[in-house]
């Protein structure tokens, strides 16, 4: 029977080679459940498996039963009053290839690929999204959101050692949920981390670009991400006269760029010699074909913007019902709304990964001295990417 995984060891796992041909089911966590069961499915191992044991009063669960090979087994969880039979994400494999991990290794996690974030997939025939992050000196990373309540100890990723990325598939989720990636750094301390497309949706502001014969043309527009059955939406207007709108004809692709913080750095900030002189920055840039959208679709348009970016503010927030009909409805007609349907995500994150902790410590502290505040929230990120060094 393997220990009760502390906080500090999140893959709970089925062992490659079990011991005397018995398998270990992963220790389930449930907190607040009364008791899990495992249960097989498609294999010849059928019926009830195991009852499972409570380890520990946070809802730690384990049970071992006989089975030649890992079975295709379920979870049946009673919680109250309530019963219900769901997948476990650690009876799944690994879906990162070992070229997969070269090709992050290799830059240094600077680039977000396509297998890193959150992207929909099918594992042994159930459908669920893998869920990928570069972060190679944390203690714990863990997928978190509206699904396990936010609560990190619910989903533990697995870290690949040979690459640095932590990884993991939740079956059985649909798109559009919420989540972010629960990091525990060498000090013990946690950090929030969002993917590109969640860092894209709280920016909400960007850069649209497309081109035509005359060459490239681009406005800075405000934004909201959306989710339609499996796409992503990246919905903005723009004024009925800009030359864009007429380029949205359901064939033309568009790139929309996010920008975040950027600071420069000198070489002499370096605690080593013979550096360059460089920049840090955040962004991302999504693209994909643009559609124009019919007229009657501002109303919902403008509401779905207002609401989020309202939400940021510590107010109650205002809508378009609160403005005066016959202005509304002017202002409504002078837009023309687009829909961007992201069908390529790229990400970076640059922060001098591929530096010496000296180098890293020096140039953190330089950026935290800052005035500019956008310096010093990357300072942050940078201590929070390699914590416990030697910071002021």
């Amino acid at each position: 029977m393997p220990p009760i995984p502390a906080a500090d060891t999140p893959q709970l796992f089925v062992p490659e080679e079990p011991a005397a041909g018995q398998v270990t089911a992963p220790p389930a966590r449930a907190p607040g459940g009364r008791r899990r069961q495992g249960r097989g499915a498609r294999r010849p191992v059928a019926g009830l498996l195991a009852r499972m044991e409570r380890r520990h009063a946070a809802g730690f669960f384990v049970a071992r039963f006989e089975a030649p090979s890992r079975p295709d087994y379920r979870l049946r969880i009673e919680a109250g009053e309530r019963a219900f039979v769901v997948d476990d994400p650690y009876r799944f494999g690994s879906f990162l290839s070992h070229e997969d991990l070269q090709r992050i290794r290799d830059v240094g996690g600077d680039t977000v690929f396509c297998k890193l974030g959150a992207h929909r997939a099918e594992l042994e025939g159930v459908a669920g999204f893998t869920f990928a992050v570069w972060a190679p000196n944390a203690r714990r990373v863990s997928v978190i959101g509206d699904f396990n309540d936010w609560d990190g100890r619910r989903h533990p990723m697995r870290l690949r050692h040979d690459g640095g990325v932590w990884e993991l598939f939740l079956p059985g989720l649909d798109a559009g949920v919420r989540y972010k990636f629960e990091i525990k750094g060498a000090d013990g301390n946690l950090l929030l981390k969002a993917d590109p497309l969640a860092f894209a949706a709280e920016r909400g502001f960007g850069v649209i670009v497309a081109a035509d014969e005359r060459g490239p043309r681009a406005s800075h527009v405000p934004f909201v991400i959306q989710r339609r059955d499996d796409r992503v939406i990246a919905q903005l207007h723009l004024t009925a006269k800009n030359p864009l709108v007429a380029l949205a004809d359901g064939n033309r692709r568009f790139l929309l760029i996010v920008s975040g913080d950027d600071a420069y750095v000198s070489n002499d900030w370096y605690a080593s010699p013979d550096n360059v002189s460089t920049w840090l920055y955040e962004a991302v840039h999504l693209s994909g074909v643009a559609h124009l959208a019919g007229r009657g679709s501002s109303r919902a348009h403008g509401d779905a913007l207002l609401a989020v970016s309202e939400a940021r503010l510590p107010k109650q927030p205002w809508d378009l019902a609160q403005m005066e009909p016959a202005k509304r409805e002017s202002m409504l007609a002078s837009i023309r709304v687009i829909d961007l349907v992201v069908d390529q995500i790229e990400g970076q994150l640059k922060l001098n990964q591929h530096k010496s902790d000296e180098d890293h410590v020096a140039v953190a502290n330089q950026l935290a001295r800052a005035e500019e505040t956008g310096s010093r929230r990357l300072a942050e990120k940078m201590r929070a990417l390699r914590p416990g060094l030697g910071y002021e």
